[in-house]
């Protein structure tokens, strides 16, 4: 297998899940990485020489490989995102039988960070996908 493997999207399960159009026969073996683009319809031109420098290829996202098949395999999202850790200060009033007798209690809380996994970028069938070795 040569490290240009190239294949296109065929089918979107979810935001987070793509089928492509390779897979046992292309050697597509589970955990291997695609980068998912879509190609600009315009040339990119320099502007100091007018020379064209291609079309630009527009990034939707990376994934790795969940399930393998002769023809096809499914990718999915493998970007993540960190919520921002968090603290949080409030009062809390006793129970009512009491609340006469005493103070409302401050409360600190912390909130952990979580990981987000983040859905590939506006895909659609026909866009292209390339191996990451």
């Amino acid at each position: 297998m040569t490290n240009q493997l190239t294949c296109k999207i065929v089918s979107i399960i979810d935001p987070y899940k793509l089928v492509l159009n390779v897979g046992t026969n292309e050697n597509v073996k589970i955990g291997m990485k695609f980068s998912v683009f879509s190609i600009s319809e315009d040339d990119i031109i320099d502007p100091t020489t007018q020379e064209s420098l291609g079309k630009l290829e527009i990034p939707k996202g990376t994934g790795n490989v969940i399930h393998v098949q002769n023809k096809m395999c499914i990718i999915e999202s493998n970007q993540y995102k960190q919520s921002i850790k968090r603290i949080i200060t409030k009062k809390e009033k006793p129970p009512v039988a009491i609340s006469s007798f005493f103070e409302p209690t401050t409360v600190t809380e912390e909130i952990p960070q979580e990981k987000y996994q983040i859905p590939f970028d506006d895909v659609s069938v026909g866009d292209t996908a390339i191996y990451i070795p």
